[in-house]
Order: structure tokens, then C-alpha cells, then sequence
């Protein structure tokens, strides 16, 4: 009777930690991936930048009160040479020091916290989401990936039509509550409502564009999870998963840059139909004087470069963290 009891307890407990494993697990993802994308920022931002920063850039808000109070100081002797000015005194390094020597460590907290945090519910919500699909049915990889990418993207909208409209594109405000001394998160707190659920896409066919962009999501997802997991399950080497994780981050970028490169067609040309969308694409071969595919593709390579280093060593993560925790 007690080795029963016994059995039940350790039953109840490995239980009990595999439900919490998933959503730590996709947690930990999440903030490595955000780390890395900080760190192939490189030193410089510009003109050097050859990473692009993640979806939610945490030091904009320094940047741009840094920007501000650079502007009411007399110019250094460098800032006349773009790439000298940069490597010396514009780096993250150097915008965090002056923040810190100006507003205090308060200003880490509250003009920082707010899009780390946004990173940080993104990534979750989208590891979480196949993990916990994985654990169900392991078999429906390309499945479980396309929800994942989906219920990511109805997460991830609210958050992105709030940083774009009332961050990112209200400067003057941003400035102002700094001036003011007042609070970034209550700001964000008191000012994010039902209005940024909606999609803020300004162009007739709006409906056609979060259809495409949903569509976009998911199948980039989809493709990135399966190759990953087909590829390695191979060979369960070092090399191997590395390898996979490489194979991976590309084949998303082939399916997702394509039809980013048409989202944006379609929302410059406001294309209703199919129609509208091939005569749009006419007028761009006419006046690039490139073939359809080489429309879609321009900046690829580049595009991928940025996205490689974080994306496949979250994989490589991934792939660690589920050995270890038996997930």
C-alpha cells in the first residue's frame, strides 16, 4: 500500500514538473533568442549595422532621449566623421552609461523593461505553443509549426500596432514624458487599449494583407520547426544539429521573405485581386527592369544573414534544453 502511495506521488510530481517545463523552457527560448539578436548587433549601429534589431527594440526610448540631450551639448570633435562618432560615443554600450550617468539605474527599469517584456511574451507565446502541440501529437510537425506561427501572430499584433503608433511613430510624446519625468510603463499601461487589437493597416484591402500576413506567419513556422526536426533527428550529433538549425533558418526565409516582399506589394498598391496583383508586379518589372522572382528575392541574402545567428542557436537550444529536461 505505501510503495503504491509511493508510485502516485513520484506519477504526481514528474507530472507536475513536466507542465511547468513547457512554458519555462519557451521562456528561456525566448530571452536567449532576444539576447542574440542584441548581441549580432555588432558594437555599432551605424553604418556598420549589419544585423537588424529585434522586433521590439529595447533601447529605442534611450536612443532617442540620448539623441535629445546630445542636442543640447556643443558637437564633438568627432561628429563630423560618421564611422569615428559611432564606434566612440553612439554604441548601446555608450547610450546605456550616459543614460545611467544621466536619469539613474530607475531608467533601466522603466524605459527598458517595457520592450523586453514585449520580446519576451512573442517568443514565449510562440514556443509554448508548439511544444505543448509537440507533446500531444509529435508526428504533426508542419501542423503544430503552422499554429504556433499563427496563434504567435494574433499575440504579437496588439503589441506591434502599440509600439508602432504610440512608440515609434510619437517621438514628440516620448520626449515629452521624459521631459516631465514621467513613467514609459505607466504610459504603456494607460494608453494600450481595444483600438491596438484592431489591425492598423492603412490601405483598402486590409483584410486581404492580415489574411496574407497570418498565412505568412504560419507557413514560415511550419517550414522552420519541420526542417529542424526532420533534418536532426537524423543524426543526433553536435554538427548535425547545427547543421539543421542552419538548414532551417534559410528554408524560413524562402517561404517568409517572398511573401513579405508581395504583403508589401500588396499594401503599396492596394491589390484586391489577383488581377491588381499581377499587373502591380508588370509595372515593377517594367520599371526595375527585373524578373518576377528577382523582385521578391531583393535583399535576401541579406535578410537571411541577419536572421541566422539568432534563429538557428535557438534551435541549437531548443534542442538541448528538451534532452535535458526530458521535455
Amino acid at each position: 500500500m505505501n510503495d503504491d502511495i509511493t508510485f502516485v506521488e513520484k506519477l504526481t510530481n514528474s507530472n507536475d514538473k513536466k507542465q511547468h517545463t513547457t512554458p519555462t523552457l519557451a521562456f528561456l527560448l525566448s530571452n536567449f533568442r532576444l539576447f542574440i539578436f542584441k548581441a549580432t548587433q555588432l558594437y555599432l549601429r551605424h553604418p556598420l549595422k549589419l544585423f537588424k534589431p529585434i522586433k521590439y527594440d529595447t533601447l529605442f526610448y534611450l536612443r532617442i532621449v540620448d539623441k535629445y540631450h546630445a542636442g543640447l551639448k556643443k558637437s564633438s570633435r568627432y561628429s563630423n566623421n560618421m564611422f569615428i562618432n559611432n564606434l566612440i560615443t553612439n554604441n548601446s554600450l555608450c547610450v546605456i552609461y550616459r543614460s545611467i550617468k544621466t536619469n539613474g539605474l530607475s531608467t533601466l527599469y522603466d524605459k527598458v523593461l517595457p520592450p523586453l517584456l514585449a520580446n519576451s511574451i512573442s517568443g514565449t507565446v510562440l514556443f509554448t505553443t508548439y511544444l505543448t502541440l509537440n507533446k500531444m501529437n509529435s508526428d504533426l510537425l508542419f501542423v503544430n509549426g503552422f499554429v504556433s506561427g499563427i496563434v504567435n501572430t494574433f499575440v504579437n499584433t496588439p503589441l506591434q500596432n502599440f509600439y508602432n503608433n504610440k512608440i515609434i511613430n510619437n517621438e514628440p510624446k516620448i520626449l515629452e514624458l521624459h521631459k516631465n519625468n514621467k513613467s514609459l510603463i505607466k504610459y504603456v499601461i494607460t494608453n494600450f487599449n481595444k483600438e491596438d487589437f484592431k489591425s492598423n493597416i492603412n490601405t483598402i484591402n486590409k483584410k486581404q494583407v492580415m489574411r496574407l500576413l497570418y498565412l505568412r506567419e504560419g507557413l514560415s513556422y511550419a517550414t522552420y520547426f519541420s526542417v529542424f526536426e526532420k533534418l536532426n533527428d537524423k543524426n543526433k550529433n553536435v554538427w548535425n544539429t547545427l547543421t539543421s538549425g542552419i538548414f532551417a533558418t534559410v528554408s524560413l526565409q524562402i517561404v517568409n521573405y517572398p511573401l513579405t516582399r508581395v504583403e508589401s506589394i500588396m499594401t503599396n498598391f492596394n491589390v484586391n485581386s489577383y488581377k491588381d496583383f499581377s499587373k502591380s508586379l508588370n509595372e515593377l518589372k517594367l520599371f526595375e527592369k527585373r524578373s518576377v522572382t528577382r523582385i521578391l528575392y531583393q535583399g535576401f541574402l541579406r535578410n537571411t544573414i541577419s536572421n541566422l545567428p539568432s534563429m538557428t542557436t535557438t534551435l541549437i537550444l531548443l534542442d538541448y534544453l528538451r534532452d535535458f529536461t526530458n521535455d
